[in-house]
Parts: C-alpha cells; sequence; structure tokens
C-alpha cells in the first residue's frame, strides 16, 4: 500500500516490504558478528586465557563483569546518541570500536588490559545490542516489531553456532591470540561494510515512510478516542509498590542465571579432569566445550525465535515454558554430562537465554502496561538484568574454584530458576491491584 505524508515538502511513501529488507540485515549483522563474536564465543576463551596468564578463570571472566556494569551505566545515554546524532555513524564508530577491542584482546600482553578493553565493550555493546537494534528497528517498522527484533537478536545465537568453532578451530591451530585478533578482523569488515552499503538513518532518507504505517494509521482511526492513549501505571507509583521491587530482583536473578553458559567450556574441562581421577572409571564429556557452546547458542537462536512467534501468547505459560527449559537444561548437563543428555541439555539451557530480552519484557508489560510509562519502568528492570549479568559473569567463576566446583553451580543455578519462576507469578498475580491511567508522554513525572 502507498500512503503519502501530506505534512512534508517531499512525497513520502509506504513501500513493499522488500525494500525494508536492507535495514533487517544491519540488525542481523550486528546480533550476528561482533555481538555474537563478544558475547557467545567468550566462554571458548576463557580456560586457555586463564592458562596463558597463570590466574583462575574467574579474574578472566573479570572482563565480562566490567562489561555489563559500563553497559548498565552507559545504556541510558546510549539511546540519547541514537536519537541526537546520526546512527549510521553512531554504529559505525561503536562496531569499528569494538572490533578494535577484540583485536587488540590478541595482542594484550597483560590481563589489566583486558580489563580495559572490558570495560570500553561495554559502551559499544550497548548502542548497538543494548540499544541500538530495537531503536532502529522501531524507527523503521510501525508493525511486526516484535517479530523483526526476534529475527536480528536470534542472530546472537546463529552468529555464536558459526564463530564458536571457527574461534576454536584457530584457538587450536594458532592459539587463542590469533583467534581473537582473527574474528575481530571479520567483525570490522562486515560491520563497516554492511552499514556503509544496507543503513540509511531513517525512512524518509530513502523517501519512504515506516513499515507499516497506513495499517497502524487505520488502526487508530477506527479506535475509540479513548482507547487510543494505553492503561498504564505512573512511573513514581509503579516505584513505590512491592511488585516493582520482586521484577528488579526477578530481573537480577535471571540474566545471573543465564551468564552460566560462558563456563561450558571451563566445565567440560573440570568434568573431565574429575573423570580421571574416578577410581576405574574415565568417562569424559559427549561434547568438546565449544560445542557445548555451540549447542547454547542454537537453542539461543530457537528460543529468541519462538518466543517471538508466540509473544501475545499467555505470560504464565511463556513463564512456565522458559523456566521449565532452563531446569530440565541445567540437570541434564549437571547429571548426565557423558550422554548425548549434554548437548541437548545445553540447547534447552539456550532457550532459557532469551528470557532476559524477550520474557522478562512480557512479564514488565503485562504487570504495569504498555503504555507511555513502559520504556521508563522497563529502563529501571533492565538496569537490574545488566547487573545480573555482571554478578553471573563472575560469581559463577569464584564458585567453581570455591564451593567444590560446577555441583555447586548447578545446584545454586536450579535453586536461582525456581525463585525466577515463583518471583514471575507473584508479580504476574499482584498485577490488579495497581492503579492504572491513560497517560501520554507529557503526563509523566518519571
Amino acid at each position: 500500500m502507498i500512503t503519502k505524508a501530506s505534512n512534508t515538502s517531499t512525497e513520502l511513501v509506504e513501500k513493499s516490504f522488500i525494500h525494508y529488507v536492507p535495514i533487517i540485515i544491519v540488525g542481523i549483522l550486528i546480533c550476528g558478528v561482533p555481538s555474537a563474536i563478544l558475547n557467545s564465543c567468550a566462554g571458548i576463551y576463557y580456560p586457555v586465557m586463564a592458562e596463558d596468564f597463570g590466574v583462575p578463570v574467574s579474574q578472566i571472566s573479570m572482563w565480562r563483569t566490567l562489561d555489563y556494569i559500563t553497559g548498565v551505566i552507559v545504556s541510558p545515554f546510549a539511546g540519547m546518541w541514537l536519537a541526537k546524532y546520526n546512527t549510521k555513524y553512531v554504529l559505525l564508530a561503536a562496531g569499528a570500536i569494538e572490533s578494535a577491542v577484540l583485536i587488540s584482546f590478541g595482542a594484550a600482553p597483560q590481563l589489566w588490559m583486558i580489563w580495559v578493553g572490558g570495560a570500553i565493550v561495554g559502551i559499544t555493546n550497548a548502542v548497538m545490542l543494548g540499544v541500538g537494534v530495537a531503536a532502529i528497528i522501531n524507527r523503521w517498522f510501525r508493525v511486526s516489531t516484535g517479530l523483526v527484533i526476534g529475527i536480528c537478536t536470534a542472530f546472537t545465537g546463529f552468529g555464536g553456532m558459526l564463530f564458536t568453532p571457527i574461534g576454536q578451530m584457530i584457538i587450536e591451530t594458532s592459539g587463542w591470540r590469533t583467534s581473537y585478533m582473527t574474528l575481530g578482523a571479520i567483525s570490522l569488515v562486515v560491520m563497516v561494510v554492511g552499514v556503509l552499503i544496507f543503513y540509511a538513518n531513517r525512512p524518509e532518507d530513502r523517501g519512504m515512510l515506516p513499515y507499516g504505517s497506513a495499517k497502524q494509521a487505520a488502526k487508530l482511526a477506527e479506535a475509540p478516542e479513548e482507547e487510543r492513549v494505553a492503561l498504564c501505571v505512573r512511573p513514581s507509583v509503579a516505584r513505590k509498590s512491592l511488585v516493582f521491587w520482586v521484577l528488579i530482583l526477578f530481573g537480577l536473578l535471571i540474566n545471573t542465571v543465564c551468564n552460566i553458559n560462558a563456563f561450558f567450556a571451563t566445565y567440560v574441562e573440570w568434568y573431565n579432569s574429575q573423570a580421571d581421577v574416578m577410581a576405574g572409571i574415565i568417562v569424559g564429556a559427549f561434547v568438546t566445550g565449544a560445542e557445548l557452546t555451540a549447542f547454547n547458542s542454537a537453542g539461543n537462536a530457537i528460543g529468541k525465535l519462538g518466543l517471538s512467534v508466540f509473544s501475545d501468547m499467555s505470560v504464565k505459560v511463556t513463564l512456565f515454558v522458559l523456566c521449565a527449559c532452563g531446569l530440565l537444561g541445567l540437570v541434564f548437563m549437571w547429571q548426565f554430562p557423558s550422554t548425548i543428555l549434554l548437548p541437548i541439555g545445553s540447547v534447552l539451557f539456550g532457550c532459557f537465554i532469551p528470557g532476559t530480552l524477550v520474557v522478562a519484557p512480557m512479564v514488565v508489560r503485562s504487570v504495569f502496561g504498555y503504555g507511555a510509562s513502559y520504556p521508563v519502568i522497563w529502563g529501571y528492570v533492565g538496569t537490574s538484568l545488566g547487573l545480573g549479568g555482571a554478578v553471573g559473569s563472575y560469581v559463577w567463576a569464584a564458585v567453581s574454584e570455591n564451593l567444590g566446583g560446577f555441583t555447586a553451580v548447578f545446584g545454586i543455578a536450579v535453586v536461582c530458576i525456581i525463585l525466577v519462576l515463583v518471583l514471575g507469578l507473584i508479580a504476574y498475580s499482584m498485577r490488579d491491584k495497581l492503579p492504572r491511567e491513560r497517560l501520554t508522554e507529557a503526563d509523566l513525572d518519571r
């Protein structure tokens, strides 16, 4: 359908879907290359880096903790940067910096340099993955935004499936430093070329309206006046409610658990070392650490696509399915590491990871409404997710090193997932007790 913009000097039209595909490609490239290498592949480097530097794995994973901390700090500003400046140049700068840091990892002679790099990529990760992809898609699409965002973010999983074995192969043949340099160089080329070729800052720059503008306008025109502004809870009221803090803890725990996947390669090494010393038993893990990480990335991709497709499903059902996948995945990996249930468990646990980007927003929207206050309230819960990532990036390694290995890790994580389910259900049950208003952005008292 073609729709004219009557209030502009240049005629803008809504074109067919194919004209919007280049923007989806940019989102896929952001998620599938630099973000996948940074987030999905980190774990395969932990054991070899720890051996090379002569330190525990927890000291290596510290760079991911710093990554999350700076991401939490920067996220509120990332949205402003994308709104104020030409997004193409912001993405180019962020992609180039992140890729350069990945390359620098391979050249870093001292561990503190890796930590500094982690703090830097926290900024770029927030700009591109944390805020950028959603901001880009919402700018270019008025309908099916959740599905498109889900497709793009699924490529953090698909990218992990691709780059984990490539990175591991280079580690085995040329060392972890060469591996990081190679993947960093690939990231740099893909980001620069991809953004320059496919991206335009706004639909108007190509003489277009956002996709679905006509459908959105028709829907609003048909709706009663009182329904054009969605009901929601005022942010100041939300912050004073018990359910708000329940969801803060919910967000903290869910992302703490999700970060166990960074230590799958370390887990395989630990299990194999334990199996070797068991009297009369020399049964190693069913797959290698890199393969286990790749299976987890596959589950991550499947989960994001599935949850995006069924984003309108009952929140309760979605929450139960999410936590069931997480629990079964952990139990399979914990109790049956020498069987085919190990990779199956990794895939299932991978389906739990989209809880941070798909299910948590659904729960928050269900509890507080999807009106004008939603971005503000989600910003608070999103901060708790970032803090959970920072905690998980360090604590699981520390637990495995000081509390009896990965038996303690999996046991604690199982309890945490049960708590995630309980907290989510409590929050859902309390939603009807909250006062709701029809608020516009101008009405918000923040």
